[in-house]
């Protein structure tokens, strides 16, 4: 349903409950494009475009194990269901 409003509701006052966020690290990298986690393989896939590279990092403690070139630049990515296939959208 959508309908017209005058005023916005107020956020909630309150702290929500048995929600919480833990920093573990940051993988820093410039024009990463595109992101796809392997929750199968425990692998993090970034898409680069500017360098037509898909950097694979370990999604426990985020070393960095292997880069793909697609040559080409990369647009987006995704990783199939059982992590058997990872999907990249590029041209060159």
């Amino acid at each position: 349903e959508v309908r017209r409003v005058d005023k916005l509701p107020e956020p909630p006052t309150h702290e929500a409950v048995g929600v919480s966020l833990e920093w573990i690290t940051t993988l820093n990298l410039d024009n990463a494009t595109a992101l796809a986690i392997d929750d199968n393989r425990k692998l993090i896939y970034v898409l680069t475009a500017d360098t037509g590279t898909v950097l694979v990092y370990n999604a426990t403690h985020h070393c960095l194990l292997n880069s793909i070139s697609i040559e080409g630049r990369g647009i987006d990515l995704a990783i199939s269901p059982t992590g058997d296939t990872l999907y990249v959208i590029r041209y060159t």
